[in-house]
């Protein structure tokens, strides 16, 4: 289910902003498109696995949106995020803003009890998780909450390692064909992201972030 994310501020001070240039109004995937259009094989992402340019990242995240719509991701569903800072996470977080849906990261190595937090109180329909991360199992402990959790339908689980059973492996789905995904065009003032604070001395709080607040504001 769709959470109502309400915008307590007022429609007409974010139309400024972008009517001035503080925000570029489009949205996420748009503004990476349009990077990528320009620079094509300039390198987007470098990590431990080495390098991937503009276009080879953008046919990555076109898989992984086909496959997550496939499996009933739509416009304003709040997804759950909970990999290491790789191309992956990159790629997860592109994808679902190409999808028009809102996603939840939180880091690697929190608790079952942090996440069950913050998955409930989002309404979240799925969590794309890691096999194994330094000894921890969040995709295993993510299966057995989501038995707990009405709404999460899905957990996608990213190797290496043995997708647990009843999950969803972030492998097939990136088999998807990249050329039957059409991209949702989300209102630019509509939430991206959900930032989550550490929660050290209280329940994390969650704030949401339009596409235009990530790429104008904060940028």
């Amino acid at each position: 289910m769709t959470v109502d994310l309400h915008d307590l501020v007022p429609a007409g001070l974010r139309r400024s902003w972008a009517a001035d240039g503080t925000c570029p109004d489009l949205d996420l995937y748009s503004l990476f498109r349009a990077r990528q259009v320009a620079d094509p094989h300039h390198t987007a992402v470098l990590d431990a696995k080495g390098k991937l340019c503009y276009t080879a990242l953008d046919r990555k995240v076109r898989c992984l949106a086909a496959g997550l719509g496939d499996l009933g991701i739509r416009e304003g569903d709040v997804v759950g995020v909970q990999l290491p800072d790789h191309r992956n996470a990159v790629i997860a977080d592109l994808a679902l803003a190409a999808l028009g849906a809102v996603a939840l990261p939180f880091p690697v190595g929190r608790g079952v009890l942090e996440a069950e937090c913050l998955l409930r109180r989002a309404r979240a329909v799925a969590v794309i998780a890691a096999v194994e991360h330094r000894d921890f199992h969040h995709a295993a402990d993510l299966h057995v909450l989501a038995q707990s959790l009405p709404d999460l339908r899905h957990v996608v689980t990213v190797g290496p390692g043995q997708a647990p059973e009843g999950t969803v492996a972030w492998a097939g789905l990136m088999r998807s064909d990249p050329e039957a995904f059409t991209p949702a065009r989300p209102d630019p003032d509509s939430a991206a992201r959900i930032l989550v604070s550490s929660g050290s001395e209280a329940e994390p709080k969650m704030i949401a972030y339009s596409h235009n607040a990530l790429a104008g504001g904060r940028g």
